[in-house]
């Protein structure tokens, strides 16, 4: 079993959820402990009202809505995002499983960074392809301009929480907010960092390209990792694609 103990509040890990995945949240968590046995952060797990129990693992799970209830999801992520102490989050959604070790280092080198840098809003762990960029301080990393129209920040992140908490909108939905939030961080001049995927393959929090499901169906990559670690029963409520 991995630690479960908070070296760095400076930072906490956010899992994005909702009630209706929650068979997500046991796979996530056993790959996150198999994975990230060093992590030095408390985690907050987003869910309107459905409680999480693991033993080992210390789950903050805020629950102030009735089960059932249809809560937007961006309203549901910007209370989470208040409910917590730290000035930067980890940002992850629930289906990104884990498959390979984190870089613990370079996850505390970008914490690190945001404590030094006041202008500096948040570093894209995962490779992505962007529009415009430019070199930046912090190598691996590109100063963020333009992604085009989708602005991939749903990857795992990790984030100054107030310029988080400032790019969502109460209605947003997470495909709304992919969308949209390239053109609202250029309106409030939030400086992003991003690891670009044309020259590097690196990736800080390593997990299936968007997840394992896609509009719900566990994907065919999300299957295979599922099944490298054991777990390919994990998920059998959910329709397998291709």
């Amino acid at each position: 079993m991995g630690c479960d103990r908070v070296d760095d509040p400076r930072c906490a890990l956010y899992v994005s959820s909702c009630d209706k995945y929650s068979d997500l949240w046991r796979p996530f968590f056993d790959l996150l402990v198999k994975y990230w046995p060093d992590r030095p952060y408390e985690i907050t797990l987003g869910s309107e009202s459905e409680p999480f129990d693991m033993e080992g693992l210390s789950v903050r799970c805020p629950r102030w809505f009735k089960s059932g209830a249809n809560v937007p999801w961006g309203l549901l992520t910007m209370g989470m995002l208040d409910s917590i102490d730290a000035d930067y989050v980890l940002f992850m959604l629930d289906d990104f499983f884990l498959s390979r070790p984190v870089d613990q280092e370079m996850v505390s080198r970008c914490v690190d960074w945001l404590d030094a840098d006041k202008d500096a809003g948040g570093f894209i762990l995962r490779p992505i392809t962007a529009r415009l960029y430019e070199q930046s301080r912090y190598p691996p990393f590109m100063t963020l301009v333009n992604t085009g129209r989708y602005s991939e920040f749903t990857q795992a992140a990790v984030w100054r929480k107030s310029v988080l908490r400032g790019l969502l909108l109460p209605y947003d939905n997470p495909w709304q907010w992919e969308e949209e939030s390239g053109a609202r961080a250029r309106e409030r001049n939030a400086r992003v960092y991003y690891i670009d995927s044309r020259e590097t393959d690196y990736a800080a929090v390593y997990y299936p390209p968007g997840g394992v499901l896609r509009k719900g169906t566990l994907t065919g990559e999300g299957a295979r990792a599922l099944e490298e670690n054991g777990m390919l029963d994990a998920l059998n409520n959910r329709e397998r694609g291709i």
